[in-house]
Order: structure tokens, then C-alpha cells, then sequence
């Protein structure tokens, strides 16, 4: 008894200590990405579901999500340089994608993000809440990649 007592203590406290709580409100929600066929679940418990990028290793079972602030000269930068890789040839098409997300960051302006952090390799995603219809999903392993994601509409 005593066992199974020291068991579910363990469980709740790992529960509590592991728990995210999003208090961005206006992200909840489906995001979609128009380009690509991404999607990601966002709710109160941060990053609930993507669609074809993640496997296991970024279920809530084997990741760990944190909401951070980033400022959106630091967020353009990273773009920027990202986009410095992918000019010319085969990916010229995300490459001009990225320019499509740029004019939707104010440099001086500070955004909320949620990044969700692999246990299993060095691989995270994320998404930076621009608006209320728009924002950008992030993945950062093997390669980095931003998708502008936009708020899905919900069907009466």
C-alpha cells in the first residue's frame, strides 16, 4: 500500500512540476499554414496536437513546453538568416515565403511564444503569437524552418 501511496504522490508531483499552463487566451485554437499542409492544436495546456511534423519524441509524454518572450528585431534576425540559406534553386519557393512573414514583425515590439523542447533529441518547435489570425510556426533540428500560420475559421 504504501508503494502504490508513494507512486501516485510521485506521479502528481511530476504532473504539477511538468505541467504548462498558456495564459494567451486569443491563441487557442487551429493554425494552418497555407503553403504547406501543416497544422497545429493550440489550447491551455500550450501545444496540444501538429500534424505531420512531430512524432513521438514531441508528445507531452517525452517534451517539455515553455512560454517565452521574444523581441521581434531578435525574431527578424533569425528569419533573416535562416532565409540567407534557402536564395536561390529548389527552395527559392520557402525562401520566398519567409518574405511574407517579415512585414507582419514590428522589431520594436516584444511576442509571446511557446516552444516546445524534445526529451528524446536536440529538436524543438514552437509558435510565436503575432495576432489574433496570425502567427509563426518554428521547428529547429536538422534544419530550421518558419511557416506563417493563420487561424482557422470554425464552421457554424
Amino acid at each position: 500500500m504504501k508503494k502504490w501511496l508513494c507512486i501516485l504522490f510521485l506521479s502528481l508531483i511530476t504532473q504539477k512540476v511538468l505541467a504548462f499552463d498558456n495564459p494567451m487566451t486569443e491563441s487557442y485554437g487551429v493554425w494552418e499554414a497555407e503553403e504547406e499542409d501543416e497544422s497545429i492544436v493550440i489550447s491551455k495546456h500550450g501545444v496540444d496536437k501538429f500534424n505531420n511534423i512531430i512524432e513521438k519524441c514531441f508528445d507531452k509524454q517525452f517534451a517539455i513546453q515553455k512560454l517565452i518572450t521574444i523581441s521581434g528585431e531578435k525574431l527578424l534576425e533569425d528569419i533573416d538568416e535562416n532565409s540567407s540559406y534557402y536564395r536561390s534553386g529548389v527552395h527559392q519557393e520557402y525562401h520566398d515565403s519567409l518574405k511574407l512573414i517579415k512585414p507582419l514583425i514590428n522589431k520594436d515590439q516584444k511576442y509571446k511564444a511557446i516552444i516546445v523542447f524534445s526529451k528524446c533529441d536536440n529538436s524543438s518547435a514552437g509558435f510565436v503569437f503575432l495576432s489574433r489570425k496570425k502567427g509563426v510556426y518554428f521547428v529547429f533540428g536538422i534544419e530550421e524552418v518558419y511557416l506563417l500560420m493563420h487561424k482557422k475559421r470554425i464552421k457554424n
